[in-house]
């Protein structure tokens, strides 16, 4: 099935805002079920800086400066994608064991298994 897929957020201030970054998560994943033909992120006003790259999780993440006073924000994510459904994928994939799973997300949380350092050490360390 293929989509045709628009996204807006509009933003209106009570009074201008002079300096504003956005953290836009917009952008269709590549994933075995789903195929992105063309997207586009248009932003009003333009931003002054723009970059986009992978997050850790592998989504496609774009980041907007717009340094000139504004009192509306205009965001439009546009998307042509197709997708299958996903129960054939879903039956195509080989079993996983649940210790295999279990490890996979043990390894990618290991980040976020420390404790965060006290006041002190920080203090210790400036």
């Amino acid at each position: 099935m293929r989509l045709n897929v628009v996204h807006e957020t509009h933003y209106s201030y009570s009074s201008p805002v002079e300096l504003s970054q956005q953290l836009l998560h917009l952008t269709p994943r590549p994933l075995p079920w789903q195929e992105q033909h063309a997207h586009r992120i248009s932003i009003e006003p333009a931003p002054g800086e723009y970059d986009e790259r992978d997050d850790y999780f592998g989504n496609r993440t774009a980041i907007a400066l717009i340094a000139a006073p504004h009192r509306d924000l205009l965001v439009r994510a546009s998307s042509v994608v197709s997708v299958a459904p996903r129960e054939k994928e879903a039956m195509a994939r080989p079993p996983v064991a649940w210790e295999a799973v279990r490890e996979q997300a043990h390894a990618r949380a290991a980040e976020f298994l420390h404790e965060s350092p006290h006041v002190e050490t920080w203090r210790e360390l400036a």
